[in-house]
């Protein structure tokens, strides 16, 4: 009796509706060859989204037999270490100019090299109506800092600026780093814009070059001091405001939003003062559908019962909640922090009847004592730092910890008390060790393994440091990836600490030095990798990445090196 494969029975355009709510290659691997229906279905669709840091190095080619470029409207290209092959393959097999459906680009981590051989080509993608780059994430190969770096990124603006000016003006969705790219681009249609970081006079300037804008994300960094904030806009519907570097008043964000008279959703996040002031702010967000804030501010003992918010106005027809803890007030539930700090002296002060919307959105868990008055137990913890020696039994009192990934002890003999690992912490993978390992610890757990711990993070005692990771080997027989809070000094450093990991797939190391033969030490070594880049991460701050994939193994190891002036 013949197979009957029940996605034959709907009709195609369900069938198609059901793909949208998925990446290409997922649609793919799940729906390949259910039945001839099904294969005509996929290959008369059009809607494809192909993220390529999303998927894996053996499902590329199965994808790429079964995609055509006009079939795709979004691309995710990425060069990360780990997935930078699979980019580069895809714009070897296709042209840029063959998406000719395509609607939205986005680049993760893309080398230097391949900057201008893309974007050279933007301005032949007719349908793109959105694009998502942040230039401070390129990746440079290592003999680019010795030639004269700054003028290689001056030059490089200057590309990107005169890239922007053709294709930015016929977009409708923009998402940047910063609003340098942005000065004095005409943007008529521009509707949607993120920048994650922003000045003063380029945010002002924003309103004049993008009239039809109706959402806006940015966060603002202040240089010098202001008193207001002039902007004016009768298109702008959705505003999400980061205020970093700057204590901002009442007054100036008063200003600002009379100046939005059509703005319906409004999300702020900043430090000030008098900003717990919910009559002021119950004139200023009488025609908002929702707002939601999160305010780093000091309230004195009188404020503390949130008395201003508690109104008809707030708990009846808006139905807007707040709450105050360690210093900050925010909303609730939209705004509860994923990650809080508890101490001894914690407690929550809040309008909302139920307190049980703490555990709504806390992944990150801090926990420097345990509170007197504890008011929470905490049921979705993922990641859970333990800044102080405290039992078992109280652990479990306040936190469940079946669901920590990511657990961060003392010292490395304080993970006894989670024996066995496997029904205590099921899902752990990852560990950190805040302080120095040192031998008495290894000699209290050099019995014990476990398998559990793939990432591990650790600083090491110099002092007998061969023994030490000799026996760390042996504790974490599975590791995937290492990183080493220790400075090191040379390559041979690095092959001295990943030396016995069987499954190491990448590390991490830091350091105040340039290796002044970086390159010749590793081309020599067979050891080691061929590919080095590098990222700018803030002020003096640079990311070696350094990948191999011989033998059948790859490995990425990451170094930062901080330069002092």
């Amino acid at each position: 009796m013949p197979r009957v494969c029940l996605f034959d029975l709907l009709p195609v355009e369900l069938l198609q509706m059901l793909f949208n709510y998925f990446l290409a290659h997922e649609i793919f691997l799940s729906f390949s060859d259910i039945s001839d229906y099904v294969n005509d279905a996929l290959r008369s669709y059009f809607k494809y989204q192909l993220d390529l840091k999303s998927i894996e190095k053996s499902q590329l080619n199965f994808v790429y037999h079964r995609i055509r470029p006009e079939q795709i409207i979004s691309l995710t290209l990425s060069h990360d270490n780990d997935v930078s092959h699979l980019s580069m393959n895809f714009l070897s097999v296709f042209r840029l100019e063959q998406f000719i459906r395509l609607r939205s680009i986005t680049f993760i981590d893309i080398k230097y090299e391949f900057i201008e051989p893309i974007f050279n080509d933007l301005h032949k993608l007719l349908e793109l109506h959105s694009l998502s780059f942040d230039i401070e994430k390129i990746k440079y190969k290592y003999e680019i800092f010795n030639i004269n770096f700054s003028t290689k990124f001056n030059r490089l603006n200057s590309f990107l600026y005169n890239v922007f000016t053709q294709i930015l003006p016929r977009l409708t969705c923009i998402h940047l780093n910063n609003g340098n790219l942005l000065k004095s681009i005409s943007l008529p249609y521009l509707h949607h814009l993120k920048l994650k970081k922003c000045s003063l006079d380029q945010f002002e300037g924003i309103f004049q070059y993008a009239p039809q804008l109706k959402s806006l994300d940015v966060c603002l960094r202040f240089e010098n001091q202001f008193s207001q904030i002039i902007i004016s806009s009768s298109q702008l519907i959705r505003f999400s405001l980061t205020i970093e570097n700057y204590s901002i008043s009442m007054n100036q964000l008063k200003q600002m939003l009379l100046n939005l008279p059509y703005l319906k959703y409004f999300e702020v996040n900043a430090n000030g003062r008098n900003l717990a002031d919910g009559q002021q702010w119950q004139i200023l967000t009488r025609n908002l559908i929702t707002f939601n804030f999160k305010f780093n501010t000091d309230l004195d003992r009188n404020e503390l019962d949130l008395h201003s918010f508690r109104t008809q106005y707030w708990l009846e027809e808006k139905c807007w909640f707040v709450a105050y803890q360690n210093n900050c007030l925010f909303s609730v539930p939209r705004i509860v922090s994923t990650h809080v700090i508890i101490s001894s002296s914690t407690y929550v002060y809040t309008t909302a009847s139920d307190i049980t919307y703490i555990n709504e959105n806390i992944k990150k868990l801090i926990v420097k004592a345990i509170p007197i008055q504890n008011q929470i137990r905490y049921t979705d913890i993922e990641i859970l730092n333990l800044q102080c020696s405290i039992s078992y039994e109280e652990l479990m009192f306040i936190i469940d910890l079946r669901q920590v990934k990511h657990l961060f002890i003392l010292s490395l003999d304080d993970l006894l008390k989670f024996i066995p690992l496997e029904q205590i912490l099921p899902c752990i993978s990852k560990l950190t060790i805040l302080n120095d390992l040192t031998m008495n610890m290894i000699k209290q757990m050099r019995y014990y393994q476990f398998e559990q711990i793939h990432e591990l993070d650790i600083s090491l005692s110099y002092e007998n440091k061969n023994y030490i990771m000799k026996e760390i080997v042996y504790i974490f027989p599975f590791i995937k990836q290492i990183s080493y809070r220790n400075y090191i000094h040379s390559i041979q450093d690095i092959v001295h600490f990943i030396y016995g990991f069987r499954y190491l797939r990448s590390t991490y190391f830091y350091t105040y030095l340039i290796f002044p033969n970086i390159e010749r030490n590793i081309y020599l070594n067979r050891k080691f990798p061929i590919d080095i880049t590098w990222q700018l991460l803030e002020d003096n701050d640079f990311l070696y990445h350094i990948f191999s994939s011989s033998n059948c193994k790859s490995i990425k190891i990451s170094v930062r090196l901080t330069f002092t002036m």
